[in-house]
C-alpha cells in the first residue's frame, strides 16, 4: 500500500518510510545509506594498501652490459643450472633485443629448457626463434633441437609400427 505525500508533485512513498519536512528521506534514513559506500571505500583502500606493501622474491632489474649477462648465463649452463641459465639468456634478450647476442640467447634459452626436460617451453622458444629469424644461419640447428624435443617426448620407440609399414 502506497502512501501519498502531499508535496504537490504526486510523489508516492513506501509504507513505513520516514520523510522530512520537504518530502525527502529523513536524516536518520540517509545516514546508513551514506555509511555503506564509505565503508566499502575504506575497506578497498585498506586492501590496496596491504597489497601494495606485500613483497615478492622477484628479481630486480639491473642494467648490465650484454657480454656480462651472456657470460653469466653461459657459466650457469656449464654448472648445470639450466633454469637460471634460461632466465639469464631471456634477460639478455630483454635488455638488449637488437644485439647479435640476443639472437644467440634465444637459441641458448631453448637449449637450456631442453636440458631441463621442459620440452613444451623449449618448443615454444624454438618456434619463436624460427618465426623471427627464418634466414639465420642457426635456423637449421633450431629445427634440429626442435626434432630432439619431439624425440625425447616419445614414450617408447619400440611400440607397434605396423601402421607406418602400410
Amino acid at each position: 500500500m502506497a502512501v501519498h505525500v502531499p508535496d504537490g508533485g504526486g510523489a508516492v512513498a513506501w509504507p513505513g518510510a520516514r520523510r522530512n519536512a520537504i518530502g525527502g528521506p529523513s536524516a536518520t534514513m540517509a545516514e546508513p545509506i551514506m555509511k555503506l559506500p564509505t565503508a566499502f571505500l575504506l575497506a578497498g583502500c585498506a586492501l590496496l594498501a596491504v597489497a601494495a606493501c606485500s613483497s615478492d622474491d622477484k628479481d630486480t632489474y639491473v642494467d648490465a652490459p650484454v657480454e656480462k649477462l651472456y657470460n653469466e648465463a653461459t657459466d650457469a649452463m656449464l654448472n648445470a643450472q639450466f633454469d637460471a641459465a634460461s632466465k639469464k639468456f631471456d634477460e639478455v634478450e630483454r635488455q638488449h633485443p637488437y644485439s647479435v647476442w640476443a639472437t644467440k640467447a634465444q637459441l641458448m634459452s631453448a637449449y637450456a629448457l631442453y636440458q631441463r626436460n621442459r620440452y613444451d617451453e623449449s618448443l615454444v622458444a624454438l618456434d619463436r626463434f624460427i618465426q623471427l629469424h627464418p634466414g639465420n644461419r642457426d635456423a637449421a640447428y633450431a629445427y634440429y633441437l626442435k626434432a630432439l624435443n619431439f624425440y625425447e617426448q616419445i614414450a617408447d620407440v619400440g611400440r607397434d609400427q605396423r601402421l607406418t609399414d602400410q
